[in-house]
């Protein structure tokens, strides 16, 4: 399959490095999604009225 260990060597390693690769974009995918957790986590509420919006509202 491979005529030289140089070959093997460069394979090997350029599939180890594909994996770290996905697996650093991953980890980094992961924080962005808590952080946005944690902005609309924030934001949550916002829209709640402290006063009653109903029957006041339309007179």
């Amino acid at each position: 399959m491979f005529e030289t260990s140089l070959e093997r060597t460069i394979i090997v390693t350029a599939v180890v490095l594909w994996f770290a690769h996905g697996w650093y974009l991953n980890e980094r995918l992961k924080h962005v999604h808590e952080k946005l957790d944690r902005i609309l986590d924030a934001f949550d509420g916002l829209r709640d009225y402290p006063f009653d919006r109903g029957d006041s509202a339309s007179r």
